[in-house]
């Protein structure tokens, strides 16, 4: 398989390969109690190792992968190198490491002897005693996420790239059907080797999609394509290729930890990114994604073709989102008004976050001085498109991550500039601002939004602010059009603006999600009222639904475009939560509604 994962990932740019070490970690006793004597971990490095020790970072191969083939293309082409110490490990398995093939007895392993292995070639033998990036691809992604429970303070960050905590009913029909191949062929090794000729034919049938053999390969060529796979086994062992396979059948960090998906909060220590390739038919994404969700970290997926190596496609996009969580950038803050914003002069209280609450995602409250969060899109995409978000939280709360920074992060990634607004809300008297919302919503809804009024104003301002300071710096962020969107209350803000904007304020389009037009005083639609494009969920049991429908009927009967998605299930507050519903997929249709309108390429 040297030559088709020579590709993993991304495109290959290729290095002079660091020199193969070995560390030898002596009798190593597997958690199956096992013992592989005299075991040999092997590595390789790139870049040096600052004098704080607080650039290492460890680099698991992937199932069948070297770490020659790390340093020799997927690494380079991953992140920008620079600054770093990697050390890329070959898995006990590989045949470099020890292996079935280069060991007698060898024993059955597991992903928690492989990540052990790695501690003591950290600890004992590189004298390191954190990381700071854990991060591997494919098989390299399952040791990373057992990284994350079996040492949790050993990382500052971690990265699985189309891993998994655990096997899906899929992964395991795949894996178990390659085996099946080889032990059907004995224990006789030439045998063993004809049979890998089929197993790597079903491993390339799983790499990408149908729709990617269809748009690369033509029918006539399959012969030589085949033979192609076939030459590729290389130095591959059917007898470690099989030892990995139930390495990967036993995985299951829930199982080898003992944690469960609500104990991730507590039990993860470090910060995460999650990469899980939509449409991957040899790593199922649905566990990392669920992780994900469960964790509160962040999470790409990418959705192409090219299925279990998205970098293939969107390569790009992927290297520049690893970067920027490697290297943890913070974006820019832009505060709205010179001085005191205008309404809350005398407002002094200080701007705070909540992490525990009921609704189970970090929240803003008490702001009191309104921001812009930049989040740029690199010049090579850019479209010349910004979009303020506005996340909601009943003008109470922002539910800042996905309502707000998880938003633009997506629109960046595709070349959409995405300033996060931070706008007034009303003072908490607690620190439990969720818990005060929620009681006053069990209450005189009528009395609610007439006490809310006041800050809704204010906060419709600060929407209008965001638009007229993004239009004065244009130049600055290369940007030629303004859009605005909104979630819940922020979706009512977004609305507020359309109805009431002034022409140095006016916004280019607008996005409404589970909005909510009855926090203020409505108005008839302007003449030139800009495009709208709205998504509610029919279950939303605030009962939104029809607010959002009746708003689309509003813009159509002023004879202005509109674009109305209402789900049947996706309750309240989906934003970019993952439910496995259809509302998973909003913002697709957002992008897609953007590109149609040329807003976005």
């Amino acid at each position: 398989m040297k030559k088709i994962f020579a590709f993993l990932l991304l495109f290959c740019h290729l290095t002079a390969h660091a020199q193969q070490q070995f560390a030898r970690i002596g009798e190593f006793k597997t958690t199956g109690g096992g013992v592989i004597s005299d075991c040999r971990v092997g590595y390789r490095t790139l870049g040096r190792l600052n004098a704080e020790r607080s650039n290492a970072v460890l680099w698991p191969t992937w199932f069948g992968g070297t770490s020659e083939q790390l340093v020799g293309g997927a690494i380079p082409g991953a992140i920008d190198t620079s600054g770093l110490f990697i050390i890329a490990v070959d898995a006990l398995g590989n045949g470099v490491s020890s292996s079935p093939s280069n060991t007698p007895d060898f024993p059955d392993i597991t992903v928690r002897d492989l990540v052990n292995s790695q501690h003591e070639l950290l600890v004992k033998h590189l004298k390191i005693n954190h990381l700071s990036t854990v991060m591997g691809i494919s098989m390299g992604g399952m040791q990373t996420f057992e990284w994350l429970l079996v040492y949790p303070g050993f990382m500052d960050k971690a990265v699985s790239i189309v891993g998994t905590p655990k096997q899906s009913a899929y992964d395991l029909l795949l894996w178990r059907t390659e085996a099946d191949l080889i032990e059907k062929a004995g224990n006789n090794l030439p045998a063993r080797l004809s049979a890998m000729e089929e197993v790597l034919k079903v491993h390339a049938l799983h790499l990408q999609t149908p729709a990617y053999w269809a748009r690369t390969e033509k029918p006539e060529n399959l012969d030589a394509k085949l033979a192609q796979i076939s030459k590729s086994r290389g130095n591959l062992h059917p007898d470690d290729w099989l030892c990995q396979l139930k390495v990967m059948m036993k995985h299951d960090i829930y199982s080898s930890s003992g944690k469960s998906l609500a104990d991730l909060k507590s039990a993860v220590k470090a910060r995460v990114l999650v990469i899980a390739a939509k449409r991957d038919l040899m790593v199922n994404p649905a566990p990392s994604v669920e992780f994900a969700g469960a964790l509160g970290c962040e999470l790409l997926e990418p959705d192409n073709d090219c299925g279990h190596i998205p970098g293939m496609c969107e390569g790009e996009m992927i290297r520049r989102r690893i970067n920027g969580f490697l290297k943890n950038d913070p974006p820019q803050v832009i505060r709205l008004y010179p001085g005191k914003a205008p309404g809350s002069e005398n407002w002094d209280w200080e701007e705070k976050e909540n992490n525990n609450n009921l609704f189970q995602t970090k929240v803003i409250y008490n702001v009191s001085t309104p921001t812009l969060t930049a989040f740029l899109p690199d010049p090579a995409i850019a479209s010349g498109t910004a979009v303020v978000v506005c996340p909601g939280g009943g003008f109470h709360t922002l539910s800042i991550e996905r309502e707000g920074f998880d938003v633009a992060r997506w629109l960046a990634e595709r070349g959409v500039a995405a300033f996060v607004l931070k706008y007034r809300l009303v003072r908490s008297k607690t620190d439990d601002p969720v818990g005060e919302l929620l009681a006053k919503l069990q209450g005189d809804r009528k009395k609610f939004d007439e006490e809310n009024l006041p800050t809704v104003k204010m906060a419709i301002a600060d929407g209008k602010a965001a638009i007229t300071y993004l239009r004065a710096h244009a130049a600055e962020f290369g940007i030629s059009r303004v859009g605005i969107m909104g979630f819940s209350a922020g979706g009512s803000l977004t609305a507020g603006v359309a109805y009431s904007y002034t022409p140095d304020c006016r916004p280019d389009f607008v996005a409404p999600i589970y909005g909510y037009n009855r926090a203020f005083e409505k108005m008839p639609v302007p003449a030139d009222a800009p495009p709208m494009f709205l998504a509610v969920a029919t279950d939303d049991p605030l009962g939104f639904a029809p607010l959002n429908t009746q708003l689309y009927n509003d813009w159509i009967a002023a004879g202005i475009s509109a674009e109305l998605h209402v789900y049947a299930k996706g309750g309240h507050g989906f934003g970019m939560r993952k439910q496995n519903l259809p509302t998973d997929r909003w913002i697709e249709r957002f992008g897609e509604w953007l590109a149609l309108n040329g807003w976005m390429k």
